[in-house]
């Protein structure tokens, strides 16, 4: 139950983070389109693929956090004297 709460611990943080990095990454999308005028393809295309990447982001930051609470408790299963 512990490590349940452990991977809780600081998460909607972290989804605060990459909410707040998508609507920078947007904004700077939509400037950058203002002023250049981008192709509707490019553009579309420029912001998917940093939606995806930053999709990426939070699965592999999830990825890393289950790992970590997984060695945890098998480090904390290995000190046990039986």
């Amino acid at each position: 139950m512990l490590y349940v709460k452990e991977f809780y611990k600081g998460g909607v943080l972290i989804y605060w983070v990459h909410l707040l990095v998508v609507l920078g990454y947007t904004i700077s999308l939509y400037s950058l389109d203002y002023f250049i005028k981008l192709p509707s393809y490019l553009f579309l295309s420029f912001f998917s693929f940093g939606c995806l990447a930053i999709l990426g982001s939070i699965v592999f930051t999830m990825y890393n956090r289950i790992i970590k609470l997984k060695n945890s408790a098998l480090n904390a299963v290995s000190n046990v004297d039986g």
